[in-house]
């Protein structure tokens, strides 16, 4: 029975797996020559990163620092911008209260005489000064905002000029 001959189509089966397991056999070994190749790919930029960032790390800090104030600097810039906005309103709103001030005393003065005070009148003038001091206020208070955001803005942008300098 030692002599016996296998069957024809078990024989080819065999044959197709010997030439599979080479094969496979010499795609692990191509794939163990990349990992081999691609461990001392990766050590290499490894010390190579590593000297270039003891090369530059001093200046990329300070480019970071830069452009951190830049950013700080552009939102102080905003914030100035948003006063005056804001004050410009508050000067409108307070010119326009005392030209409301103004034609309530000159309604009152016809020509050379001087009407006697209405109730209508007197509850316009009362009226429009209210709006008047209201107004003073939210300017005074607008400008003070404003004069402290400008501040900020100055200092962010000296500091940002200055780390503009050393990088």
């Amino acid at each position: 029975m030692d002599c016996e001959e296998l069957d024809p189509r078990i024989q080819e089966e065999l044959e197709v797996l010997n030439t599979s397991s080479e094969d496979i056999n010499v795609y692990e070994k191509k794939l163990e020559d990349q990992r081999n190749f691609f461990r001392t790919t990766l050590a290499d930029c490894k010390t190579s990163l590593q000297l270039t960032a003891k090369y530059c790390g001093k200046t990329v800090n300070r480019a970071l620092l830069y452009y951190q104030a830049r950013g700080e600097t552009c939102t102080a810039q905003r914030a100035v911008q948003e006063s005056v906005s804001k004050y410009q309103k508050a000067v409108g709103v307070c010119q326009l209260a005392k030209e409301t001030i103004a034609l309530a005393e000159e309604a009152s003065v016809t020509g050379n005489k001087t009407r006697e005070f209405d109730s209508a009148l007197q509850e316009m003038l009362n009226h429009a000064t209210g709006k008047l001091n209201a107004a003073e206020k939210e300017r005074k208070e607008s400008e003070k905002t404003h004069l402290e955001k400008a501040a900020t803005y100055n200092i962010a942008q000296r500091r940002s000029e200055q780390l503009k300098k050393k990088v």
